[in-house]
């Protein structure tokens, strides 16, 4: 919780899991009319690795459902 704050919804179905993330962040849209700095990046980064951490602690780097 305080090193990823927000919630996070798992959902599976059939083979599939989808994460979803909401921290009030909108860290897939990209603005057009602002710079782009590295704190986008770090942003989208902290997000892919909660996404890996989830992955990992759950074992879903395997091929257990095959």
């Amino acid at each position: 919780e305080r090193n990823h704050p927000g919630k996070i919804a798992i959902s599976f179905f059939g083979r599939r899991l989808s994460i979803a993330i909401n921290n009030n962040k909108h860290t897939f849209t990209i603005p057009f009319f602002k710079n782009i700095d590295e704190s986008i990046f770090d942003d989208l980064t902290k997000d892919l690795m909660i996404i890996k951490d989830i992955i990992h602690d759950l074992n879903l780097n395997r091929n257990i459902f095959m």
